[in-house]
């Protein structure tokens, strides 16, 4: 499962990094509010967690107006209480939670907000047209042999293969793989597009294949046998 995280600050998105790396969950981080309205129109992430001095009037209607699907959102504050914390949640947050909160309670309230949208718990593997994955061993297999692949080609393996046939812009993968967006970022990820097809023969003649779309972004295609099967595990 992927979440978005809006948060600007270095310290804090490295503590929330750390808490949901420990409990399986895989977050993306965004720095604009433009990035990740594109990045929740694309269904890229299933919950946003945000820092609360990120959260502008209506913010949180917007991320919701931008999803077909219902949004969960989880808004981060330096204590829980008084007149900003009645805001978020008239405007619509989930809960509000504090950023001095154990990580057990961190992770419990995350996973209750999941639950009353009966959302799946966190995913910790992907099995598709042959390839595995699982992300708390950071291990990549392909028709059961081993494929080494390093922290930042695993991150954009796991991306893709969890949403086969979308479309995912470059700045979100980028913000996702490198931290960071931009033309040096998009550059980077373009090197980590051509290591990762290399190592896990992505090719059309396997059956699957990385395809740039629009030169704007990247799509993990599926082709015939293997659509159905895509299909089904995302339903």
């Amino acid at each position: 499962m992927s979440i978005a995280c809006y948060i600007r600050d270095d310290s804090m998105y490295g503590q929330v990094l750390d808490v949901l790396a420990r409990h399986g969950f895989h977050c993306i981080r965004f720095t604009s509010d433009a990035d990740l309205l594109e990045a929740l129109a694309s269904n890229l992430s299933t919950v946003v967690l945000a820092a609360r001095s990120e959260i502008a009037a209506g913010s949180i209607r917007s991320w919701r107006a931008c999803r077909e699907r219902a949004l969960p959102v989880i808004i981060l504050s330096p204590a829980v209480g008084g007149e900003s914390t009645v805001r978020v949640l008239d405007e619509g947050a989930d809960d509000v939670v504090a950023l001095a909160m154990g990580h057990d309670e961190f992770a419990a309230r995350l996973n209750a907000v999941l639950r009353a949208y009966q959302a799946d718990i966190p995913r910790h593997s992907i099995s598709l047209a042959g390839f595995e994955f699982d992300v708390e061993l950071k291990m990549a297999a392909d028709r059961g042999r081993i494929v080494e692949l390093t922290p930042a080609e695993f991150s954009l393996a796991w991306l893709l293969f969890s949403c086969p046939g979308t479309f995912l812009s470059r700045d979100a993968l980028s913000m996702a793989v490198c931290g960071r967006a931009g033309d040096i970022a998009s550059r980077t990820l373009e090197q980590h597009i051509y290591k990762l097809r290399r190592k896990l023969k992505l090719l059309p003649d396997r059956g699957v294949q990385i395809r740039m779309a629009s030169g704007r972004g990247y799509i993990l295609e599926i082709v015939e046998p293997f659509v159905q099967e895509a299909r089904e595990r995302g339903a």
